[in-house]
């Protein structure tokens, strides 16, 4: 589970920077905008410094993983939130487009790892959560251009 998070949190990086690309085409943006567009990134730190126990060394990857579960995927929960309602928001796009749809099962999925201690839950779900990001990335946003 902890190694399958810390492949989906580099994958969460590289769709966010990837998603972003088009950010460059606004004109105009405000700091509050800026601000909110900083939240994703902000979370997805987070994430990736809780994902590493302190010592390292002879911890229990697993137990880890589980302790830390609540706050990593309410973080997901809060960043999936912005990214599917605040960000089409600011750049001018529909919130219900066929490109930003994944979000909202992610939310509910993400959610329910985030109550459940569930071993079987978190085995099933979270490599579903994955595929999901993955999926978006492939096939709502294909290609990026220089311009």
């Amino acid at each position: 589970m902890h190694v399958g998070l810390q492949f989906g949190i580099f994958f969460a990086l590289l769709q966010q920077w990837w998603e972003s690309w088009d950010l460059a085409e606004i004109d105009v943006i405000g700091f509050g905008a800026v601000l909110s567009l900083i939240v994703p990134s902000l979370v997805l730190f987070l994430i990736a410094h809780m994902l590493f126990p302190r010592p390292a060394i002879d911890a229990d990857l697993e137990d880890y993983y589980y302790k830390q579960s609540p706050v990593v995927w309410g973080l997901v929960v809060l960043g999936t939130l912005e990214g599917t309602f605040i960000i089409p928001f600011i750049a001018q796009e529909p919130v219900f487009h066929p490109a930003n749809l994944s979000g909202i099962p992610t939310i509910v999925l993400c959610a329910a790892l985030a109550v459940s201690k569930n071993r079987r839950l978190h085995a099933f779900v979270a490599p579903l959560v994955l595929a999901l990001l993955v999926l978006d990335t492939w096939l709502a946003n294909p290609t990026i251009s220089a311009g």
